[in-house]
């Protein structure tokens, strides 16, 4: 049998790299990977994956800026990841290896932007002057315009053979905001070649000046700004963590701080010992994994290193507990097989059916699968005869979950329909408080082809949720939460009975836990005490009714 034969269709695709999941386990990922790169050379190519991609959103390749293309298994299928920027815009498309067809895709909203801005060509060769490097030495990977409220700036990116590069320039006058060049990029031989001290001699430095022998170091990174390079180093030794930064090219330190840690905090593991525990967790090594996120957070004298990498069609999210180096939270998201999806294609035909839509008077601006919680489901939007549509459906039964209708044209409402305010009016009538208060929150909502609104409110009385029907006004759901108010003869127990009350519940003694919180709230009128307290390495948190002292909640973390 042929390779080649082995991927021709989405139920052989699913097949061969699940037995190639179970071969890993027995020969190692080098037969895993082997399967991608048999794959690979079975495919389009990514030359027409590209082309297919621009030929899709009505591009010339002549007007693209930059273009990035990835091989990627994908929802039970091998597609080239392709993400281009023209005129300053972000077009994103997943193409089949295969057939060479679009999966998915997703359109950049429009900027206009003000008046004697520079273009995106300007704002190219504005950040390759600053670079010293000219358009034939790298490769442009991100050049897209972006809005934040009014103001307007280019974000771009590139790559040397050696380096990648990103800015922010301003699209008003081309002012370079911030510059950066990734140092993983940078190798041994390189930073031999910059004339650079090691990372080693960085440590040694830090460690002299805090007069510290012992340490374990959460952060050690290379980095470059304004084309300076310097050590960012944090290690924590006893009860104190450090921060320091320095000069790279002289071992100067630039900067350093220092911060007393909880007394309980007693960090044992470095925050490459924490990727080993999740790498070993995850049964890959770090030659396999992409690392996207590695770092120590602090939240109430607890240290949690937070770790994600990616393998192929996988994504890994670890906690890592810094004082025991235990798994504290692990998640693994996977793919499904093409085979129990919809498919795009459907999924549109179901929504246009839905909202009684003729395809051929629509545009669509959105068309993706996504997770939410364990479940795929689709986004779709699109515009037809003056509104906009915004629809999440089952990705696999093809179940209209919600859906959402808003006019483009406000003058466009049906007569029929009661106005926003008359809703208001319906749901504080029926509440029977006056119509001065605000509510918390208001939104249309449409479900199964009806519109309705969708009102939440306070008063003395409590919390009201109200539907309301848009056309006919009638009340479909209501919801009335009331506020529970203390006796005046109601007498509280106490913070500190609260306290032992908390420790009591997990027989710890006091001199054990440290305290991080003890406060008196209100919870929909509700009194009660919050208690938070560490002890060995775990965090406590306690709900207790402050009248009685009944734990109602708790959780351990």
């Amino acid at each position: 049998m042929k390779f080649k034969n082995l991927f021709s269709t989405p139920k052989k695709i699913a097949t061969t790299v699940g037995v190639s999941f179970l071969a890993l386990g027995v020969l190692g990922t080098v037969s895993f990977i082997s399967v991608f790169a048999i794959a690979e050379n079975n495919s389009i190519g990514k030359e027409a994956a590209v082309k297919n991609a621009y030929a899709a959103a009505g591009i010339s390749s002549d007007d693209v800026d930059a273009v990035d293309a990835k091989f990627k298994f994908d929802d039970g299928k091998f597609v080239y990841d392709i993400e281009f920027y023209s005129d300053g815009k972000e077009y994103e498309y997943k193409i089949h290896s295969k057939n060479g067809s679009v999966v998915e895709f997703e359109h950049p909203k429009h900027h206009s932007l003000p008046k004697d801005s520079i273009s995106i060509d300007d704002a190219k060769t504005i950040v390759l002057n600053h670079a010293g490097l000219t358009s034939e030495d790298v490769t442009f990977t991100k050049a897209k315009l972006d809005r934040d409220d009014s103001f307007f700036e280019y974000e771009l990116e590139f790559n040397t053979s050696e380096k990648k590069y990103k800015y922010e320039i301003s699209a008003t006058d081309g002012t370079i905001i911030n510059a950066n060049i990734d140092s993983s990029f940078l190798s041994s031989s390189q930073i031999n070649q910059e004339n650079l001290i090691s990372i080693e001699t960085a440590k040694e430095k830090v460690l002299s000046h805090a007069s510290v022998n012992d340490a374990v170091f959460t952060k050690s990174k290379l980095e470059r700004e304004e084309g300076n390079y310097y050590y960012n180093l944090h290690f924590v030794s006893e009860n104190t963590e450090y921060q320091y930064t320095v000069d790279a090219s002289n071992g100067e330190i630039l900067k350093s701080s220092s911060k007393n840690v909880n007394s309980s905090a007693n960090i044992t593991i470095s925050v490459e010992d924490a990727k080993n525990v999740a790498l070993s967790h995850a049964q890959l090594s770090s030659e396999n994994a992409r690392f996207i996120k590695s770092e120590l957070d602090e939240e109430d004298g607890l240290y949690i290193y937070e770790i994600e990498f990616s393998f192929e069609n996988k994504k890994y999210e670890y906690e890592i507990n810094a004082h025991t180096s235990a798994i504290v939270k692990s998640k693994i998201k996977n793919n499904i097989s093409s085979q129990t999806l919809l498919g795009i294609d459907k999924a549109k035909e179901n929504v246009l059916t839905h909202a009684d839509v003729s395809a051929e008077k629509v545009t669509f601006t959105k068309a993706e699968l996504d997770e939410e919680d364990g479940l795929f489901i689709y986004e779709i939007n699109f515009k037809s005869n003056d509104f906009n549509f915004e629809y999440k459906l089952d990705a696999t039964s093809g179940k209209v979950i919600k859906s959402v209708k808003t006019s483009l044209n406000h003058d466009t409402d049906t007569k029929e329909a009661i106005s926003v305010e008359d809703a208001k009016n319906i749901a504080f009538s029926d509440a029977e408080i006056s119509s001065s208060h605000h509510p918390h929150s208001f939104k249309e909502e449409f479900e199964d082809g009806k519109k309705f609104f969708e009102i939440e409110f306070s008063s003395d009385k409590g919390i009201f949720k109200y539907e309301i029907d848009s056309q006919s006004g009638e009340i479909i759901e209501k919801e009335f939460v009331p506020t529970k108010k203390p006796s005046p003869n109601e007498k509280l127990i106490g913070i500190e009975a609260a306290k032992e009350k908390a420790l009591e519940k997990f027989s710890i003694n006091k001199e054990n836990a440290t305290f991080t919180k003890a406060k008196l709230e209100k919870d929909n009128g509700n009194v009660e005490y919050d208690i938070e307290f560490i002890y060995n390495g775990k965090k406590y948190d306690v709900s207790l009714n402050a009248a009685n002292g009944e734990i109602h909640e708790f959780e351990i973390n």
